[in-house]
């Protein structure tokens, strides 16, 4: 019981630094630096509060084993530690299984059926994913480009899918973001001059 605070403390720091490293990987495979970034950043500071809350969930259950100490708080305070690092683990389970559904989206060669599908489920996240989708249907790229949410429309506006019409068309977008994506669209782009 004498080393439990460290022990937890540890396990609790490698676990999260486990779970930031191998997101960092995964986006540095897909060349998204600036996300790669922070999730180091973010990765380094839960590690160290991975790890303090580790070490307080040690030492609180270190206090419950003790016949001599007031067991109330201690109880009270592990309780909550342990409820806190379930929701935590949970969260990562599934927020794990929640970013691979929607990279599935993303990668995945796209029918017209199934992104019709994503479309009327209406789930916002799903929807952002299929604006990336390189092999999405002409037509879905259309009624993207008619979406109230400036992201999907951006994504939509950078799409070397969208046809050449529709990135025209949001290059006159109110949002900045959205005439910024439309101009990096392969249609837009200038040509380079001949030597």
């Amino acid at each position: 019981m004498r080393f439990l605070p460290a022990a937890l403390g540890l396990l609790f720091a490698g676990a999260s630094a486990f779970f930031h490293y191998s997101g960092y990987l995964g986006l540095m495979a897909k060349h998204a630096w600036t996300a790669a970034t922070i999730t180091i950043g973010v990765g380094i500071a839960f590690t160290l509060l991975s790890g303090a809350v580790g070490w307080f969930l040690g030492r609180n259950i270190q206090e419950l084993s003790d016949p001599k100490q007031d067991r109330s708080h201690a109880a009270v305070l592990a309780s909550c530690i342990i409820i806190f690092t379930g929701y935590t683990a949970y969260s990562m389970v599934t927020g794990r299984a929640r970013s691979a559904q929607l990279d599935e989206i993303t990668a995945s060669s796209m029918t017209l059926e199934r992104a019709q599908s994503i479309i009327a489920a209406g789930d916002r996240d799903e929807i952002r994913a299929l604006s990336y989708n390189r092999s999405c249907p002409p037509e879905i790229m259309r009624k993207l480009a008619l979406s109230e949410d400036d992201s999907v429309r951006a994504n939509t506006a950078g799409n070397p899918a969208t046809p050449a019409d529709v990135a025209t068309f949001l290059a006159r977008d109110p949002n900045e973001s959205v005439r910024i994506y439309a101009a990096s669209h392969p249609s837009r782009r200038a040509p380079s001059p001949e030597r």
